[in-house]
C-alpha cells in the first residue's frame, strides 16, 4: 500500500453504492485516528496514574475500613472532639510544608 489515499479509492470502488463512508479523503481518516489515538492516551493516563495511587494507597497501612475517613464525614458529638478535629485539620494544614510525605512509594 502506497498511502492512504490509494486506500481509500481502493475501498470506495469495492463498496456498494448505497454505502457511504464515514471518511471521503485519507486525510478525514488519519486526522480521526489521531482524535481517537489522543482519547485513548488520556484514557490510559488517568488509568495508569488511579492504579499508581491505589498502589500507593494500599502500601500506606491504612486498613481498608478506614480509607474512606475524611475530616468531612467525621461526626463530632462532643467539645473534646471538636476540640481534637480543630488540631488534626491544623495538623494536616502544616504538613505539607514540612514534610514531602510519609507514604514511602
Amino acid at each position: 500500500m502506497k498511502n492512504v489515499g490509494d486506500l481509500m479509492q481502493r475501498l470506495q470502488k469495492m463498496m456498494p453504492a448505497h454505502i457511504k463512508p464515514a471518511f471521503k479523503t485519507g486525510e478525514e481518516l488519519l486526522a480521526w485516528q489521531k482524535e481517537q489515538g489522543a482519547i485513548r492516551s488520556a484514557a490510559l493516563e488517568r488509568e495508569n496514574r488511579a492504579m499508581k495511587m491505589q498502589r500507593t494507597f494500599n502500601r500506606s497501612g491504612i486498613r481498608p475500613l478506614h480509607q474512606n475517613c475524611s475530616f468531612e464525614n467525621y461526626r463530632v458529638e462532643c467539645e473534646g472532639q471538636m476540640n481534637a478535629l480543630s488540631k488534626a485539620r491544623q495538623y494536616v494544614e502544616e504538613f505539607d510544608g514540612n514534610i514531602a510525605s510519609f507514604i514511602f512509594s
